[in-house]
């Protein structure tokens, strides 16, 4: 299908896929509220709500990975890892083996692709 009218996870089809990551983030926001992302990571964590557009959007890319690492060590936490948040000064690269290695680790069926799309601190994975 071509960019102009593609099927996003959600089943609708949008024309121009550059609403899609804000969609896609729409869904993400409600399923982490569904997990009490709000008292359980962002009270508990001291932790900023992320907004409906924050992974979507370009920002400052080292913040966004900060909250993305510890948004994601949250979750493994849920999940039964024990993955320790990372800190701000931390190398990135590191941080993205560490992420990769323990989803991997979960066996949940989809292939992160390695880094790459990690590295990514926005827009559509």
């Amino acid at each position: 299908m071509s960019e102009e009218g593609r099927r996003g996870d959600t089943g609708v089809e949008i024309k121009g896929a550059a609403f899609l990551p804000y969609i896609i983030m729409e869904d993400i926001i409600e399923k982490l509220k569904l997990l009490n992302y709000e008292e359980e990571f962002v009270l508990r964590r001291g932790q900023h709500p992320i907004s409906r557009s924050y992974f979507a959007v370009a920002g400052s890319a080292g913040e966004q990975f900060f909250v993305f690492s510890n948004l994601l060590s949250w979750l493994l936490g849920l999940c039964g890892r024990r993955f320790e948040a990372p800190l701000e000064d931390d190398d990135p690269n590191a941080v993205i083996t560490n992420i990769t290695s323990e989803i991997r680790s979960l066996q949940v069926g989809r292939d992160t692709g390695g880094s790459s799309g990690i590295n990514a601190e926005y827009g559509e994975f």
